[in-house]
């Protein structure tokens, strides 16, 4: 299933809909990578706080803080999707 956050930020109407999809992918594997190599839990907050979500941010050419803010704080609105 697809999922998109807003494809406009509504604070300075910048299209950035497309840009989550490829955010998302990024950070799982990062995560992924970075619990194999740890041996912890994808689930253990400890495991998120060392993968610097700036950075995937930066190659995607998300700049203002505006867009990534929305970015960062999108939730799904739809259960059951991993």
């Amino acid at each position: 299933m697809f999922v998109t956050i807003s494809p406009i930020c509504q604070s300075c109407q910048k299209n950035i809909g497309h840009v989550y999809p490829i955010y998302r992918k990024a950070l799982l594997k990062k995560l992924s990578d970075y619990t194999k190599n740890t041996k912890l839990s994808p689930n253990d907050f400890a495991a998120t706080e060392s993968i610097e979500m700036g950075k995937i941010l930066n190659a995607l050419k998300i700049n203002k803080l505006c867009c990534r803010t929305h970015t960062l704080s999108h939730c799904y609105t739809i259960y059951g999707i991993t």
